[in-house]
């Protein structure tokens, strides 16, 4: 069996396919259908993750964390509870194994293999760091698939309908992503997909709390953000949470503050909420607009609008949709669970070898997330640029070519640096991977190099470089994503998750 897992920023999901082909939610020991992504240390050995651990965290904010999503990749980042530090992959290894422990205990089975959902905008390194959190727990990752993608996939299965174009609108606690894809019936085709990997659900609660110590403060002179109102500001950061879900059925919620023997009930109405988060639902609509321009459509291109993630329930939201588009966003799928259910499908496709499941044929067809390229030198300036070979939104498999030219006579080899990344500066994109071709003797300054490269399925780069006027030289070179972590560090990581309960 190959599960499908949502890794969310704020709550994760994990589904199979039921004996009836369908694709089902696993609810966890607590019986809930998504788990909070919030892990509380009780020491170096035993944990907390989800609902309680995010409810305990006002008591010991220190031992918690979440949101690690946001730092998938991030090599600077540790998390220090007693004497280990622990990384962003060891974290959400725990994360992962919380839900894997829970659905074997559901479905009374083993559990080796998952498909996991990442948001489309997430590099190579963040991708690698999801894969090696399966690894430090013994889970084989066996593709990672972009959550628009696993929830078009979804709606494709669930709702055989008409060819449609579909925009995704993913806002989750932590990300965005907005993907155009088209369904026609059992087939997904990814158009064009783009994202804020620093913008969700989490940022709007930070707009309420912003407001709140600002009248707090005014009124009664105590600054919540001090060092000292640690824990208090951690109850804030709950309750402004839970006035934000209020405000999607309610005109008006109130918010209390707690502090040396204060008390006090601040009133926000949704109005003010909308003025607050308008200029972020903004940005989301400028990627929107992007990702149009991208996909050659314009608003009334658009067939239908799905909303993913849980902050696609705030109001303003579907009203901005909704005037941008003309048409009312839909509400045929449940935004926390689309995704895991999508992903299982994915992992059932690629358990049974061939495209079919419920007794229907899929095909699916994505796109290249961000653009591919190498580093050349610019003959005007002679600085070093990123010149993009591949372009982001490109369909897999993607195919093109490039020319460039030696810099001097008799150049012996050609340093290949294989580039990820949107913009020419190299201070702005990653080199992913590195080979030096040796060239033939005698060449002259200005000799054609063609750089082909393809982007297969499986998101594994080949790099095919040649020479005109040189009959028979050829080069070829593949480059698979290495880990992040070394085998090593992973083997050393891997015994000290593996020493961790989960309570």
């Amino acid at each position: 069996m190959i599960v499908g897992i949502d890794l969310g920023t704020t709550n994760s999901a994990i589904a199979y396919i039921n004996a009836y082909g369908k694709p089902e939610i696993i609810h966890n020991r607590e019986g809930g259908r998504t788990t909070p992504s919030v892990i509380l240390f009780e020491g170096n050995e035993t944990v907390i993750i989800g609902e309680e651990a995010k409810n305990n965290s006002v008591l010991d904010p220190f031992n918690t964390i979440d949101f690690i999503k946001s730092e998938m990749g991030n090599p600077q980042y540790k998390f220090i509870s007693g004497d280990i530090a622990f990384s962003p992959e060891e974290l959400s290894s725990l994360i992962l194994k919380k839900l894997i422990e829970d659905a074997e205990e559901v479905l009374n089975t083993k559990i080796e293999k998952a498909v996991v959902t990442v948001p489309a905008y997430f590099n190579d390194a963040q991708r690698k760091a999801t894969q090696d959190s399966g690894k430090l727990i013994g889970i084989d990752i066996v593709k990672i698939i972009n959550e628009p993608t696993a929830a078009a996939l979804a709606y494709g299965l669930l709702h055989n309908s008409d060819p449609q174009n579909i925009l995704v609108y993913d806002l989750g606690g932590g990300t965005f992503d907005a993907t155009i894809v088209k369904v026609n019936g059992k087939e997904v085709i990814v158009q064009a997909t783009d994202g804020i990997r620093d913008l969700g659900g989490r940022d709007f609660d930070d707009k309420i709390i912003e407001y709140a110590i600002k009248v707090f403060n005014e009124k009664h002179g105590i600054d919540l953000m001090d060092i000292d109102y640690v824990k208090e500001l951690q109850e804030l950061r709950r309750r402004g949470e839970n006035l934000k879900k209020a405000l999607s059925t309610r005109v008006e919620s109130q918010l209390y503050i707690s502090c040396k023997g204060i008390r006090e009930a601040i009133t926000i109405t949704r109005d003010q909420f909308n003025e607050m988060i308008k200029p972020l639902y903004n940005r989301t609509e400028i990627i929107v607009q992007d990702v149009l321009h991208q996909a050659n459509l314009s608003p009334k291109d658009i067939d239908k609008i799905l909303l993913v993630g849980g902050s696609t329930r705030i109001p303003l939201i579907s009203e901005g949709l909704k005037e941008a588009f003309g048409i009312t966003p839909s509400k045929e799928v449940n935004p926390d669970e689309v995704v895991a259910l999508g992903a299982a499908i994915q992992g059932s496709i690629l358990e049974d070898g061939i495209k079919e499941i419920k007794d229907s044929k899929l095909i699916i067809k994505d796109v290249s997330s961000h653009s591919i390229g190498v580093i050349s030198i610019d003959s005007k300036s002679g600085d070093k640029i990123n010149s993009i070979i591949l372009n982001r939104n490109s369909p897999l498999p993607a195919k093109s070519r490039r020319s460039f030219y030696t810099i001097e006579d008799n150049q012996e080899a050609i340093k290949l640096q294989i580039t990820e990344g949107e913009l020419e500066e190299i201070d702005y994109i990653t080199i992913i991977g590195e080979f030096e071709i040796k060239l033939p003797a005698k060449l002259k300054r200005d000799t054609q190099v063609d750089i082909e490269m393809i982007l297969d399925e499986n998101q594994i780069i080949h790099v095919f470089t040649s020479i005109p006027q040189i009959s028979g030289f050829f080069e070829e070179v593949h480059i698979e994503r290495e880990s992040n972590l070394k085998s090593e560090e992973l083997e050393k990581k891997k015994d000290i998750v593996s020493k961790i309960e989960i309570d």
